[in-house]
């Protein structure tokens, strides 16, 4: 075991879980064909963070540590206070845990992987989590259960633009540089999506729920017609999602 200390991190991003089923990562599917990567926990001694793991891509691990304790981060792991402080400001993020004790979940994004921060700030022991896993099986397996590609294009419907899409992703990859031209550009996706076998329903799925948010009926691919147009069954017939996307 040794005290980390800070040095120059890579371009991250720290956010919300988008899933529920991400919820359970804390002790399931830690298997390769999740591209699970391995875990560890850490704990503080009054600022100075102490850290054990057991993880295969231990470079990265260390890079989102030290992420974790940047001003970019909000200093979560700056400190026991801190860690507090930021779980206190974000009543959402919580998820079930042991006991009814409290947790919450964040995740730290990068190009290849996923860095999962379960924080139990109250336990000293283990005040947190951090358990890794390769983007791309990972989300891979979410979205088959739920009918739709890892990724696809497709076009943002306010702006016209082109834009890459990944399941479960919090931002989209925009392509200002190819104009707005939005019949066009839905050609191209519809062209490009079409040579990897994606269905229109599962592109509007992807380019709705990349928006309103991937736990939204709006994001099921079974809820299009073949046209592309948003048809969901007669139990949400009365929903403004309906009103909204039929205009």
């Amino acid at each position: 075991m040794k005290t980390r200390r800070r040095k120059s991190v890579m371009t991250m991003r720290v956010e919300g879980l988008t899933l529920w089923d991400e919820t359970d990562l804390y002790e399931n599917k830690h298997t390769k064909d999740y591209g699970y990567l391995g875990e560890g926990y850490g704990f503080f001694t009054g600022d100075a963070l102490s850290f054990c793991s057991e993880c295969s891509d231990s470079e990265e691990l260390n890079e989102v540590i030290d992420f974790l304790q940047s001003e970019d981060a909000g200093y979560i792991l700056k400190s026991q206070q801190s860690l507090q402080n930021y779980c206190d400001s974000h009543l959402h993020d919580h998820i079930p845990y042991h006991f009814n004790c409290e947790c919450w979940a964040f995740r730290v994004m990068t190009e290849s992987n996923v860095w999962y921060l379960f924080c139990t700030p109250w336990n000293e022991r283990k005040a947190f989590f951090l358990h890794g896993f390769v983007r791309e099986p990972l989300f891979a397996a979410f979205s088959a259960e739920r009918g739709l590609p890892e990724s696809c294009v497709g076009v943002l419907p306010f702006s016209g633009e082109r834009i890459r899409i990944r399941f479960g992703d919090g931002e989209l990859e925009r392509f200002p540089q190819f104009g707005a031209n939005m019949e066009e550009n839905k050609i191209w996706a519809d062209e490009q999506n079409k040579t990897r076998k994606i269905t229109i329903e599962q592109q509007r799925a992807m380019e709705n729920g990349a928006v309103y948010g991937w736990e939204k009926p709006v994001a099921l691919p079974q809820n299009y017609d073949k046209d592309g147009f948003y048809s969901p069954g007669e139990e949400m017939t009365k929903t403004t999602w309906t009103q909204r996307l039929k205009k």
